[in-house]
């Protein structure tokens, strides 16, 4: 996404053609000429975040191509002024001990998190004014993922039970409009370097889906033995909080509209 400061136009940069964006990244000469006028630069685009996508090899590797592209075409601009944002993943820390620091050592074990590390490496060598924000888990509406939300609400509406691990672990499970407050502030204060977006108090997952199936938890079904080492997903407080960020939607209220907003989703889907 390009940003204009003086009245935040927004555009879109794609590598195909669309009838909402309004340049390609094929289109070199014409990305740059534009890159040059803006004041940020928001990089969002990247293909294949589900489960199964994230380990083929041919999809990230199209990803690394696309963004260094695009990085390069920042860097060739000269620009002073623009402050490039590229977005992370938790994916990046791999199976290192939660909480993460903004600059906690990356370990990344799959295709995908390999890539956005490789992207990461890129951006470092060829533009100084950049910030790297690592989107942890986000929920809200429109999410259409196949996750444990989606199916715990499915189960809800066929009234059957779901069987659940312990789903003891600390998640980081931010509200998507927390997440857009904190590119804002990024923006706003020009935040710059790498930093986490993730909640550094979050609820358990169980915590959590209790919330979600506030109708009738009597549905869900917990483990009670924890049989393997739980893994939290959690951030320490870095940059983002020490610059006045913090979540402000709590997980009571987000769920239930969540849980609301799923079931139109299922109705939708069901009657068509």
């Amino acid at each position: 996404m390009l940003f204009r400061s003086a009245n935040h136009t927004i555009e879109e940069i794609t590598r195909n053609q669309l009838d909402n964006a309004l340049l390609n990244i094929s289109d070199r000469n014409r990305l740059i000429s534009r890159i040059s006028e803006l004041d940020v630069l928001l990089h969002l685009g990247w293909l294949g975040t589900d489960a199964i996508s994230r380990q083929d090899v041919e999809i990230q590797k199209k990803n690394l191509e696309y963004s260094k592209a695009l990085i390069q075409c920042v860097a060739d601009t000269n620009s002073e002024k623009l402050h490039f944002i590229g977005v992370g993943s938790q994916a990046e820390f791999g199976d290192r001990i939660a909480p993460w620091a903004d600059d906690s050592t990356v370990k990344p074990q799959c295709e995908y998190s390999n890539a956005k590390i490789q992207v990461l490496a890129f951006l470092r060598k060829k533009i100084q004014n950049y910030t790297w924000a690592r989107v942890f888990s986000c929920y809200g509406p429109n999410d259409r993922r196949k996750n444990v939300f989606r199916t715990t609400a499915k189960s809800m509406v066929e009234n059957k039970p779901i069987n659940l691990s312990s789903c003891l672990q600390k998640w980081s499970n931010l509200h998507v409009d927390d997440v857009t407050r904190g590119f804002v502030v990024i923006i706003d204060k020009q935040i710059k370097g790498e930093m986490n977006i993730a909640d550094s108090e979050p609820m358990t997952l169980r915590e959590q889906l209790l919330e979600f199936a506030y109708r009738n938890t009597s549905l869900l079904m917990f483990e009670q033995l924890q049989l393997l080492p739980l893994r939290h997903v959690f951030a320490q407080p870095g940059l983002l909080i020490k610059n006045g960020w913090k979540p402000s939607i709590n997980i009571r209220d987000g769920m239930r509209n969540y849980f609301g907003e799923i079931l139109q989703m299922l109705s939708h889907e069901i009657s068509k």
